[in-house]
């Protein structure tokens, strides 16, 4: 069986990265390519329970190595129970969030040592890169009112409460990893949910995936 293909999104809070993947997934599954939809810190029974600890309750009950290392282990787990076993057998992956998101949240935000945060992530993945990441890009203004919108009755809040200097960090984060890579794809997410799907679409054929 040949091996499927790994897609990551990425982007500030309230980027759209749920619907596009979602619309994603669709296209994929009406062109019947196996499709799993995953999440990050999430993904695999492990990974979720970490996950608890990592999305609720106080914006400082963690500090930002704590905070690492448990997205480090939820991520372990995720590939090593979750994406490497499905990847291998066929299924192509799309995950909301992936290793991009430490490199910007822990470490360029954070302030957490690059070379640590590279170091133990690479062990983290086992060799599980993603072929093309998508960084869905919105003013950190518009993001944080539609994430707080979303999430109006649940408590998952932990990491939009933090202040908009923080967010707007985040955003340059995001773009200043694209300029590292032609593997990261900067899409603007303040077009409409039909433009960004299509520019989606486009980056993938043009690399062949689809």
């Amino acid at each position: 069986m040949s091996k499927g293909f790994f897609i990551a999104f990425e982007g500030g809070d309230g980027s759209g990265k749920t619907t596009q993947i979602k619309l994603l997934a669709k296209y994929l599954k009406d062109r019947k390519v196996p499709v799993h939809l995953t999440k990050e810190p999430g993904g695999c029974d492990m990974a979720d329970k970490i996950r608890n600890l990592l999305v609720k309750g106080d914006v400082n009950s963690l500090d930002d190595l704590s905070e690492f290392l448990l997205f480090s282990a939820a991520r372990h787990e995720h590939v090593r129970t979750t994406i490497k076993p499905m990847l291998d057998n066929g299924h192509s992956i799309i995950t909301d969030r992936f290793y991009l998101s430490s490199y910007t949240y822990q470490s360029f935000a954070g302030g957490l040592d690059f070379e640590f945060v590279e170091n133990i992530t690479k062990k983290a993945i086992m060799g599980c890169e993603p072929e093309l990441t998508f960084v869905l890009d919105i003013n950190p203004i518009h993001g944080i009112a539609r994430a707080r919108e979303r999430q109006l009755f649940q408590d998952e809040l932990r990491m939009e409460s933090k202040k908009l200097a923080y967010h707007e960090k985040i955003r340059e984060g995001f773009l200043k990893a694209a300029e590292t890579s032609d593997n990261i794809i900067v899409i603007d997410a303040e077009q409409s949910v039909e433009e960004i799907h299509a520019e989606v679409i486009k980056h993938l054929e043009n690399r062949k995936l689809i």
